[in-house]
């Protein structure tokens, strides 16, 4: 049987999964990942700014607040896609879409596949 990885959406309200592998489907995951993960990292700065200044209001703050939380859950969730992964054969893993450098770059430039040598890791 192969292995099964979750998406990071869902199929009519339910969990939606894909075969591992390289296919379209799972180059959609790794980029929805990424955008969650860099949304959820400029949300942080956002807040961080807010927090700055003095004239911030508490309406400002909780509605940040609420974003934070969000973000949060989010990439609570990519973590734990990604830990599922983990635990399948290396043969079954495909690379990871990370953030580069420049968080503001989404898409293939910041394709990193893992070397064949390196146990998928």
């Amino acid at each position: 049987m192969s292995e099964l990885r979750r998406l990071p959406w869902k199929d009519d309200g339910r969990t939606a999964y894909a075969t591992m592998g390289d296919g379209i489907v799972n180059t959609m995951a790794d980029v929805y990942e990424l955008e969650i993960l860099v949304g959820a990292s400029r949300d942080a700065e956002r807040a961080e700014d807010l927090a700055r200044l003095a004239d911030t209001s508490k309406a400002e703050l909780r509605i940040a607040v609420t974003y934070l939380a969000h973000a949060l859950r989010d990439a609570v969730d990519v973590a734990t896609m990604r830990g599922e992964r983990l635990a399948a054969p290396a043969s079954a893993r495909p690379g990871v879409l990370t953030v580069a450098d420049n968080p503001d770059i989404i898409g293939p430039v910041i394709l990193e596949k893992p070397a064949a040598d390196d146990g998928g890791r």
